[in-house]
Protein backbone atom coordinates (compact mmCIF):
# COMPACT_ATOMS: atom_id res chain seq x y z
CA UNK A 1 0.00 0.00 0.00
CA UNK A 2 0.99 3.64 -0.79
CA UNK A 3 2.09 6.37 2.05
CA UNK A 4 -1.56 7.88 3.08
CA UNK A 5 -2.29 11.04 1.62
CA UNK A 6 -0.94 14.41 3.75
CA UNK A 7 -3.50 16.16 5.74
CA UNK A 8 -4.91 19.72 4.23
CA UNK A 9 -2.41 22.11 6.45
CA UNK A 10 -5.26 24.07 7.96
CA UNK A 11 -6.13 20.87 9.68
CA UNK A 12 -2.55 20.18 10.85
CA UNK A 13 -2.37 23.42 11.74
CA UNK A 14 -5.79 23.31 13.79
CA UNK A 15 -4.78 20.22 15.06
CA UNK A 16 -1.71 21.60 16.63
CA UNK A 17 -3.10 24.70 17.76
CA UNK A 18 -6.29 22.64 19.09
CA UNK A 19 -3.62 20.08 21.31
CA UNK A 20 -1.69 23.37 22.24
CA UNK A 21 -4.68 24.93 23.73
CA UNK A 22 -5.49 21.84 25.34
CA UNK A 23 -2.49 21.41 26.94
CA UNK A 24 -3.06 24.86 28.63
CA UNK A 25 -6.64 24.37 30.24
CA UNK A 26 -8.71 22.00 27.18
CA UNK A 27 -12.44 21.95 26.72
CA UNK A 28 -12.36 26.21 26.66
CA UNK A 29 -14.74 27.81 24.14
CA UNK A 30 -13.20 30.04 21.35
CA UNK A 31 -16.14 30.61 19.54
CA UNK A 32 -16.79 34.02 20.97
CA UNK A 33 -13.54 34.48 20.27
CA UNK A 34 -13.28 33.59 16.59
CA UNK A 35 -16.51 36.36 16.99
CA UNK A 36 -14.91 38.90 18.55
CA UNK A 37 -11.71 39.14 15.92
CA UNK A 38 -14.33 38.59 13.08
CA UNK A 39 -16.60 41.85 14.49
CA UNK A 40 -13.47 44.14 14.64
CA UNK A 41 -12.48 43.64 11.04
CA UNK A 42 -9.79 40.46 11.60
CA UNK A 43 -11.23 38.12 9.35
CA UNK A 44 -8.21 35.65 9.24
CA UNK A 45 -7.64 35.78 12.53
CA UNK A 46 -11.17 35.07 12.82
CA UNK A 47 -10.80 32.52 10.31
CA UNK A 48 -8.37 30.53 11.86
CA UNK A 49 -9.85 30.64 15.65
CA UNK A 50 -13.14 28.82 14.06
CA UNK A 51 -10.64 26.65 12.40
CA UNK A 52 -9.80 25.23 16.02
CA UNK A 53 -13.15 25.34 17.48
CA UNK A 54 -13.94 21.32 17.15
CA UNK A 55 -10.32 20.72 17.81
CA UNK A 56 -10.22 22.40 21.38
CA UNK A 57 -13.36 21.15 21.78
CA UNK A 58 -15.09 18.74 19.69
CA UNK A 59 -18.10 18.02 21.86
CA UNK A 60 -18.89 21.82 22.00
CA UNK A 61 -22.35 23.05 20.55
CA UNK A 62 -21.02 25.57 18.52
CA UNK A 63 -18.47 23.11 16.90
CA UNK A 64 -20.96 22.04 14.07
CA UNK A 65 -21.06 25.84 12.76
CA UNK A 66 -17.25 26.50 13.04
CA UNK A 67 -16.19 26.10 9.47
CA UNK A 68 -19.49 27.53 8.08
CA UNK A 69 -17.87 30.40 9.98
CA UNK A 70 -14.60 30.70 9.05
CA UNK A 71 -15.53 29.83 5.08
CA UNK A 72 -17.53 33.26 5.10
CA UNK A 73 -14.95 35.17 7.01
CA UNK A 74 -12.61 33.93 4.22
CA UNK A 75 -14.77 35.01 1.63
CA UNK A 76 -15.26 38.72 3.33
CA UNK A 77 -11.49 38.81 3.79
CA UNK A 78 -11.10 38.00 -0.27
CA UNK A 79 -13.60 40.79 -0.59
CA UNK A 80 -11.70 43.30 1.53
CA UNK A 81 -8.58 42.10 -0.56
CA UNK A 82 -10.13 42.58 -3.92
CA UNK A 83 -11.23 46.25 -2.70
CA UNK A 84 -7.82 46.98 -2.02
CA UNK A 85 -6.18 45.45 -5.57
CA UNK A 86 -4.88 42.89 -3.76
CA UNK A 87 -6.39 39.79 -5.92
CA UNK A 88 -3.48 37.23 -5.73
CA UNK A 89 -4.13 37.26 -1.44
CA UNK A 90 -7.78 37.04 -2.55
CA UNK A 91 -7.50 34.21 -4.57
CA UNK A 92 -5.80 31.79 -1.69
CA UNK A 93 -8.22 33.07 0.77
CA UNK A 94 -10.82 31.53 -1.28
CA UNK A 95 -8.96 28.73 -2.14
CA UNK A 96 -8.26 28.32 1.45
CA UNK A 97 -12.08 28.70 2.12
CA UNK A 98 -12.74 26.08 -0.07
CA UNK A 99 -11.15 23.56 2.45
CA UNK A 100 -13.55 24.06 4.99
CA UNK A 101 -16.67 24.18 2.70
CA UNK A 102 -19.76 22.31 2.15
CA UNK A 103 -20.81 21.35 -1.50
CA UNK A 104 -22.60 24.57 -2.00
CA UNK A 105 -20.48 26.19 -0.36
CA UNK A 106 -17.60 24.96 -2.16
CA UNK A 107 -19.63 26.03 -5.45
CA UNK A 108 -19.67 29.46 -4.24
CA UNK A 109 -15.87 29.45 -4.33
CA UNK A 110 -15.48 27.97 -7.38
CA UNK A 111 -17.98 30.68 -8.77
CA UNK A 112 -15.90 33.66 -7.10
CA UNK A 113 -12.88 32.19 -8.37
CA UNK A 114 -14.18 32.42 -11.96
CA UNK A 115 -15.68 36.02 -12.00
CA UNK A 116 -14.05 38.71 -13.83
CA UNK A 117 -12.64 40.84 -11.68
CA UNK A 118 -10.69 38.25 -9.29
CA UNK A 119 -9.88 35.87 -12.45
CA UNK A 120 -8.53 39.01 -14.66
CA UNK A 121 -6.93 40.62 -10.82
CA UNK A 122 -5.10 37.63 -10.85
CA UNK A 123 -3.87 36.86 -13.90
CA UNK A 124 -2.59 41.04 -14.13
CA UNK A 125 -0.91 40.82 -10.85
CA UNK A 126 0.94 37.72 -11.99
CA UNK A 127 1.85 39.20 -15.49
CA UNK A 128 3.22 42.13 -13.34
CA UNK A 129 6.16 40.45 -11.72
CA UNK A 130 7.31 39.04 -15.09
CA UNK A 131 10.61 40.30 -16.15
CA UNK A 132 10.31 40.53 -19.87
CA UNK A 133 7.92 43.70 -20.63
CA UNK A 134 6.36 42.30 -23.24
CA UNK A 135 5.20 39.50 -21.83
CA UNK A 136 3.37 41.32 -19.10
CA UNK A 137 1.92 43.88 -22.63
CA UNK A 138 0.48 40.85 -23.95
CA UNK A 139 -1.06 39.47 -20.79
CA UNK A 140 -2.43 42.77 -19.76
CA UNK A 141 -3.24 44.54 -23.38
CA UNK A 142 -6.68 42.83 -23.55
CA UNK A 143 -7.34 43.14 -20.15
CA UNK A 144 -6.83 47.21 -20.25
CA UNK A 145 -9.73 47.61 -22.32
CA UNK A 146 -11.94 45.70 -20.02
CA UNK A 147 -13.88 47.80 -16.97
CA UNK A 148 -12.54 45.54 -13.96
CA UNK A 149 -10.61 46.83 -11.26
CA UNK A 150 -7.71 44.85 -12.75
CA UNK A 151 -7.99 46.90 -16.29
CA UNK A 152 -7.21 50.12 -14.07
CA UNK A 153 -4.30 48.33 -12.90
CA UNK A 154 -3.10 47.23 -16.41
CA UNK A 155 -4.02 50.50 -18.20
CA UNK A 156 -1.90 52.40 -15.98
CA UNK A 157 0.96 50.46 -17.05
CA UNK A 158 0.88 50.43 -20.69
CA UNK A 159 0.56 54.20 -20.00
CA UNK A 160 3.53 54.40 -18.52
CA UNK A 161 5.67 51.20 -20.08
CA UNK A 162 3.59 51.13 -23.58
CA UNK A 163 5.53 54.29 -25.57
CA UNK A 164 9.05 52.71 -24.88
CA UNK A 165 8.11 49.17 -24.78
CA UNK A 166 6.40 49.27 -28.44
CA UNK A 167 9.90 51.25 -29.77
CA UNK A 168 11.92 48.14 -28.09
CA UNK A 169 9.55 45.61 -30.24
CA UNK A 170 9.66 47.77 -33.44
CA UNK A 171 13.44 47.76 -33.36
CA UNK A 172 13.46 43.82 -32.52
CA UNK A 173 10.94 43.08 -35.20
CA UNK A 174 12.43 45.59 -37.71
CA UNK A 175 16.25 44.32 -36.75
CA UNK A 176 18.35 41.89 -38.78
CA UNK A 177 16.47 39.46 -36.57
CA UNK A 178 13.35 39.82 -37.23
CA UNK A 179 11.78 38.88 -33.83
CA UNK A 180 8.17 39.38 -35.07
CA UNK A 181 6.02 40.97 -37.32
CA UNK A 182 7.65 44.62 -38.55
CA UNK A 183 4.90 45.86 -40.32
CA UNK A 184 2.61 44.81 -37.33
CA UNK A 185 4.62 46.38 -34.70
CA UNK A 186 4.94 49.63 -36.53
CA UNK A 187 1.23 49.54 -37.39
CA UNK A 188 1.24 49.53 -33.24
CA UNK A 189 3.94 52.74 -33.08
CA UNK A 190 2.13 54.63 -35.42
CA UNK A 191 -1.10 54.33 -33.47
CA UNK A 192 -0.10 54.83 -30.14
CA UNK A 193 1.18 58.74 -30.76
CA UNK A 194 4.24 57.57 -28.80
CA UNK A 195 6.98 60.23 -29.14
CA UNK A 196 10.65 60.11 -28.09
CA UNK A 197 13.80 59.41 -28.73
CA UNK A 198 13.37 55.75 -29.00
CA UNK A 199 10.28 56.23 -30.70
CA UNK A 200 12.06 57.97 -33.17
CA UNK A 201 14.76 55.22 -33.32
CA UNK A 202 12.20 52.60 -34.01
CA UNK A 203 10.09 54.82 -36.49
CA UNK A 204 13.25 55.18 -38.87
CA UNK A 205 14.41 50.93 -38.37
CA UNK A 206 10.85 50.69 -39.55
CA UNK A 207 10.72 52.90 -42.84
CA UNK A 208 14.40 51.03 -43.41
CA UNK A 209 12.40 47.49 -43.79
CA UNK A 210 9.60 48.77 -45.84
CA UNK A 211 12.29 49.94 -48.13
CA UNK A 212 13.93 46.38 -48.06
CA UNK A 213 10.52 44.72 -48.58
CA UNK A 214 9.00 46.54 -50.85
CA UNK A 215 10.67 45.04 -54.52
CA UNK A 216 9.71 42.06 -52.50
CA UNK A 217 6.39 42.14 -51.80
CA UNK A 218 5.98 43.66 -55.48
CA UNK A 219 7.27 40.52 -56.62
CA UNK A 220 4.91 38.14 -54.40
CA UNK A 221 1.92 39.89 -56.42
CA UNK A 222 3.63 38.75 -59.70
CA UNK A 223 3.71 35.26 -57.88
CA UNK A 224 -0.16 35.54 -56.51
CA UNK A 225 -0.53 35.98 -60.48
CA UNK A 226 1.29 33.08 -61.54
CA UNK A 227 -0.78 31.21 -59.04
CA UNK A 228 -4.43 32.72 -60.03
CA UNK A 229 -3.45 31.69 -63.85
CA UNK A 230 -2.49 28.48 -62.25
CA UNK A 231 -5.90 28.04 -60.56
CA UNK A 232 -8.36 28.86 -63.51
CA UNK A 233 -6.44 26.75 -65.62
CA UNK A 234 -7.17 24.04 -63.71
CA UNK A 235 -10.90 25.05 -63.14
CA UNK A 236 -10.86 24.96 -67.30
CA UNK A 237 -9.16 21.30 -66.99
CA UNK A 238 -11.65 20.43 -64.45
CA UNK A 239 -14.93 21.54 -66.53
CA UNK A 240 -13.48 20.04 -70.06
CA UNK A 241 -12.86 16.76 -67.94
CA UNK A 242 -16.99 17.30 -67.19
CA UNK A 243 -17.72 18.17 -70.59
CA UNK A 244 -15.33 15.62 -72.45
CA UNK A 245 -17.20 12.48 -70.12
CA UNK A 246 -20.45 13.68 -70.94
CA UNK A 247 -20.27 11.49 -73.95
CA UNK A 248 -18.96 8.32 -72.75
CA UNK A 249 -15.43 9.05 -72.95
CA UNK A 250 -13.34 7.53 -70.56
CA UNK A 251 -12.43 9.76 -67.87
CA UNK A 252 -8.73 8.56 -67.81
CA UNK A 253 -8.43 9.85 -71.46
CA UNK A 254 -10.48 13.02 -71.20
CA UNK A 255 -8.16 14.03 -68.15
CA UNK A 256 -5.25 13.91 -70.53
CA UNK A 257 -6.65 15.15 -73.30
CA UNK A 258 -7.73 18.44 -71.08
CA UNK A 259 -4.86 18.80 -69.75
CA UNK A 260 -2.77 18.94 -73.12
CA UNK A 261 -5.37 21.55 -74.42
CA UNK A 262 -4.82 24.17 -71.42
CA UNK A 263 -1.06 23.25 -70.06
CA UNK A 264 0.26 22.29 -73.48
CA UNK A 265 1.94 19.22 -74.69
CA UNK A 266 5.00 19.32 -72.87
CA UNK A 267 5.52 16.14 -70.92
CA UNK A 268 4.34 15.68 -67.50
CA UNK A 269 7.43 15.71 -65.74
CA UNK A 270 8.38 19.03 -66.74
CA UNK A 271 4.71 20.52 -66.22
CA UNK A 272 5.73 19.08 -62.70
CA UNK A 273 9.13 20.85 -62.57
CA UNK A 274 7.61 24.09 -63.64
CA UNK A 275 5.42 24.34 -61.37
CA UNK A 276 7.98 22.94 -58.85
CA UNK A 277 10.32 26.17 -59.41
CA UNK A 278 7.21 28.56 -58.71
CA UNK A 279 6.40 27.36 -55.53
CA UNK A 280 10.37 26.77 -54.74
CA UNK A 281 10.88 30.39 -55.74
CA UNK A 282 7.36 31.61 -53.63
CA UNK A 283 8.77 30.16 -50.48
CA UNK A 284 12.24 31.45 -50.61
CA UNK A 285 10.96 34.85 -51.24
CA UNK A 286 8.73 34.27 -48.31
CA UNK A 287 12.14 33.26 -46.16
CA UNK A 288 13.58 37.11 -47.31
CA UNK A 289 10.11 39.06 -46.34
CA UNK A 290 10.77 37.74 -42.79
CA UNK A 291 7.73 39.48 -41.92
CA UNK A 292 4.63 37.04 -40.19
CA UNK A 293 1.92 38.60 -41.11
CA UNK A 294 2.76 39.34 -44.77
CA UNK A 295 4.17 36.42 -45.39
CA UNK A 296 0.55 34.91 -43.62
CA UNK A 297 -1.00 37.22 -46.00
CA UNK A 298 0.72 36.20 -49.19
CA UNK A 299 0.17 32.39 -48.02
CA UNK A 300 -3.68 33.08 -47.77
CA UNK A 301 -3.46 34.96 -51.21
CA UNK A 302 -2.22 31.81 -52.79
CA UNK A 303 -3.95 29.25 -51.66
CA UNK A 304 -7.44 31.50 -52.46
CA UNK A 305 -5.56 32.03 -55.99
CA UNK A 306 -5.38 28.17 -56.68
CA UNK A 307 -8.46 27.11 -55.10
CA UNK A 308 -10.68 29.78 -56.54
CA UNK A 309 -8.49 31.16 -59.63
CA UNK A 310 -9.15 34.75 -58.27
CA UNK A 311 -7.35 37.34 -56.32
CA UNK A 312 -7.95 40.58 -55.50
CA UNK A 313 -5.44 43.03 -56.27
CA UNK A 314 -3.29 44.95 -53.07
CA UNK A 315 -2.27 48.25 -52.74
CA UNK A 316 1.12 48.25 -51.39
CA UNK A 317 2.21 51.64 -50.44
CA UNK A 318 5.17 53.26 -51.71
CA UNK A 319 7.65 53.47 -48.77
CA UNK A 320 9.19 56.71 -48.20
CA UNK A 321 12.24 57.60 -49.07
CA UNK A 322 15.25 57.85 -47.17
CA UNK A 323 16.79 60.64 -45.79
CA UNK A 324 19.67 62.30 -47.03
CA UNK A 325 23.43 62.45 -45.74
CA UNK A 326 24.07 65.52 -44.36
Amino acid sequence: MGAPSPLPLHLVVAGALGLALASCGGGRDVFPEAEAFEKAGKLEEAAARFDVVCAFAPGSARCGEADAHAFDARMKAAEAEIGQGHFVSAERLVRQAELTAGDAERKRAEDRLAQDDLALGVRTERALAMTDPRKVAAVIEPIAAGKTLAAVRAKAWLDREGPALVARVVKAACGPDHDGSCSEAYEKLQASGAKGTEVDEARALAEAEQRRIYPLRLQGEGFVRVFMSLGQKQKAVEKCQVDATADGTDPTAARHKCDDEVFGTDPEEKKYQARKNNEDLFRRLLKKIADPALTRELEARRERALREGAAAAVDIPKPRPAPRSP
